[in-house]
């Protein structure tokens, strides 16, 4: 399925680069990159939102939920609020248009940078392999690698609309799910199940404090 999807990423993604210790702000926009339109309104959430979602419906407000939680677990939705857009429009029909892809320190018996660092190698080949030369964006969370690829959303469908796909339940969303697996060879976080709602993307910049008695900022590979 993965060969037959090989030309669904944007031929002008590259290597992608930030340097450390820039603001939330800047990482915002640089996260925003990657997103086709509409690009709000979207879910954010933060450690002072025990990370609850709250919809914002433009970039400032997104803001300042990121600096009330002084950077702490700042996190920005993939994908807009498909309820809050007009029924009407093509864009209100989820489109999986963004892979995300989450390998976990702890999935390698939680100290074991090494077997980490050999998946993400394993992983960006199967990327590069199967999507026709995508290289992704790369951050490292603080306990991992978190992988981001966008896709052309005018070469991918909405699963849901084709008939070979009715009998499946959500196969958009199971699309995500597959490529995350086959891109890994299943060294994926088994924890990670995706979803447009739950695809939730730290933000370069921000600090990740899952970790007790350690704070991580969250940075560009």
């Amino acid at each position: 399925m993965l060969e037959e999807e090989k030309n669904i990423f944007p031929p002008t993604r590259g290597v992608n680069f930030l340097p450390q210790q820039q603001p939330v702000e800047q990482g915002l926009d640089f996260m925003l990159s990657h997103f086709t339109e509409p690009l709000w309104p979207r879910n954010v959430s933060t450690a002072a939102t025990r990370n609850g979602q709250k919809v914002v419906h433009d970039r400032d407000r997104a803001i300042l939920f990121y600096q009330g939680a002084l950077r702490a677990d700042c996190k920005l939705a993939c994908y807009p609020n498909f309820d809050f857009l007009d029924p009407k429009t093509p864009t209100s029909r989820p489109k999986p248009t963004h892979l995300y892809i989450d390998l976990d320190l702890a999935t390698f018996a939680g100290d074991d940078r090494h077997k980490l660092d050999h998946a993400l190698k394993c992983t960006l080949r199967n990327i590069k392999r199967n999507l026709g030369g995508a290289r992704p964006t790369v951050l490292w969370s603080g306990g991992g690698y978190h992988i981001h690829q966008p896709l052309d959303p005018a070469a991918v469908p909405i699963y849901e609309e084709l008939p070979e796909f009715k009998r499946y339940k959500e196969p958009s969303v199971q699309f995500m799910r597959y490529a995350e697996r086959v891109l890994t060879a299943g060294r994926a976080d088994q924890n990670h199940c995706i979803s447009f709602r739950s695809c939730m993307a730290r933000i370069p910049g921000s600090v990740n404090s899952k970790y007790t008695g350690v704070l991580s900022e969250v940075e560009i590979v």
